[in-house]
């Protein structure tokens, strides 16, 4: 390599967090513009129901004056047609407003899918390189293969519990899993095949969304390659990063003995969710194929 072009894992790194940061911060502002546009249909709802009780009041002074011995209520007549006119305006705008909400929800799912598989598929080139880059530099040379994650197949050096091939449908013990933890296919879990709902003030969709891609495209190669929270700790600190968009949390929320996904075993060999049915279903509405779990 030339004086002039260095490349090095720390620079691999930042670039596969700003491509999960990208995707994230992607998420968080379509999220921001649906709910954005939800609340102009509901300020465009308040202002019809308005100009209707206007209207409404309108027309009742008009009957009152025509009932009345004044010779002319021309007055009142206008602020009638003036009040209906507006009404019908209020309800051009809403239904105007209503499909453009509803021609929103499918582009804008299409570019979160879109952004997140690009940043997920960007991440696991960078995570090969970086695997090479590691592998010349303990004096090895030659590619190291595909990094699976959680966007399809297992981590390298992964083996099904039970010693199995961690190739299966099954679930898989990608290297560097804790104990009692595994990579289990979406397919073999039940329940979450919808928005759960009842979502907890301080969680936030976008948070739990960029923890997945981080969870794939940063902790899993790093647990693969023998790193463990102290490493994601110290990178941080480095960053000067902490809370729900940190690695180490992102590590404990998935791995971490109170905070990960966990799994009873359910008949036909398949899996009910005992906690984490939000991750779960993000992950499915992300494209993920499987998911860190950890069985009972």
């Amino acid at each position: 390599m030339s004086d002039g072009a260095h490349v090095t894992v720390e620079a691999l790194d930042e670039i596969g967090s700003a491509l999960t940061q990208f995707a994230a911060d992607t998420s968080l502002a379509t999220t921001d513009a649906a709910r954005a546009a939800e609340r102009a249909l509901h300020d465009i709802k308040d202002e019809l129901k308005a100009r209707e009780l206007f209207l409404l009041g309108a027309t009742r002074r008009l009957a009152e004056c025509e009932m009345s011995d004044r010779e002319s209520c021309a007055f009142e007549a206008g602020v009638v047609k003036t009040a209906d006119e507006r009404v019908e305006a209020a309800k051009e705008a809403q239904v105007t407003a209503m499909a453009a909400v509803a021609g929103f929800a499918g582009p804008r799912k299409r570019f979160e899918v879109s952004v997140s598989n690009g940043s997920r598929g960007g991440i696991r080139h960078l995570a090969i390189l970086r695997a090479d880059i590691e592998q010349y530099a303990r004096g090895g040379f030659g590619p190291s293969g595909a990094v699976g994650g959680i966007g399809g197949g297992a981590a390298a050096g992964g083996s099904a519990p039970g010693g199995g091939s961690a190739g299966g449908t099954g679930p898989s013990v990608p290297a560097g899993f804790p104990e009692g933890f595994a990579l289990m296919p979406l397919s073999m879990i039940d329940g979450a095949e919808s928005d759960p709902g009842d979502w907890k003030s301080d969680v936030n969709p976008a948070d739990l969304r960029w923890g997945l891609n981080a969870v794939d495209e940063v902790v899993m190669p790093a647990m693969a390659g023998g790193k463990g929270p102290d490493y994601f700790r110290d990178r941080d600190t480095a960053k000067g990063v902490y809370g729900s968009r940190s690695l180490s949390d992102t590590y404990s929320g998935f791995f971490g003995t109170s905070e990960a996904i966990k799994l009873q075993p359910a008949a036909g060999g398949r899996y009910t969710i005992e906690n984490g049915r939000h991750r779960v279903w993000l992950a499915r509405e992300m494209g993920f194929d499987a998911i860190p779990v950890r069985l009972r």
